[in-house]
């Protein structure tokens, strides 16, 4: 899943072991800079607005993309 992120975004995994359990939780960052941006996954951009994830216009795409050459 992660090679579909474009440009290839730095993961980081941690793995958190749950108390009496045996078992464990996995966990994701993304620590990318805005000079990254915008990233695509599986070719479509998605913005992050407040705690929704919806894909991107083309416009505003096409925006970040001229911002992020320069």
């Amino acid at each position: 899943m992660l090679k579909r992120f474009d440009p290839a975004a730095p993961i980081q995994i941690h793995r958190v072991p749950v108390p009496d359990s045996g078992h464990e939780v996995l966990v994701l960052e993304a620590s990318a800079s805005h000079e990254s941006r915008p990233f695509t996954f599986d070719g479509r951009p998605y913005e992050r607005i407040a705690s929704t994830t919806s894909l991107m216009s083309q416009e505003k795409y096409q925006r970040l993309l001229l911002e992020r050459a320069h």
